[in-house]
């Protein structure tokens, strides 16, 4: 049910696109069928947060804060936010 509704939802967003835009309008007119494809493929939920970005803003924060979190996992994520404010703020 979930699935006919999004393709209802795509059609329509498609129309209103079409009314919008003259090229678009000539594109969604060839468009018969809208077909989804369910994979069966689980993404993970362990996303790896070792993934550096470079700051393009001066760092507001010193990271000088309590970590009162009671869960040994979460409070060691804060740990590495913290780690990483400060890091940011020796190299700026």
């Amino acid at each position: 049910m979930e699935l006919n509704y999004n393709k209802d939802l795509v059609k329509a967003l498609l129309k209103e696109i079409a009314k919008i835009d003259s090229d678009c309008k000539e594109l969604f007119q060839s468009i018969k069928k809208i077909e989804f494809f369910v994979s069966k493929v689980h993404i993970p939920k362990n996303i790896s947060l070792n993934e550096q970005t470079i700051p393009f803003y001066k760092e507001l924060s010193k990271g000088e804060f309590e970590i009162k979190a009671k869960d040994k996992d979460l409070a060691k994520i804060f740990e590495k936010i913290k780690k990483a404010i400060k890091n940011n703020n020796e190299n700026n």
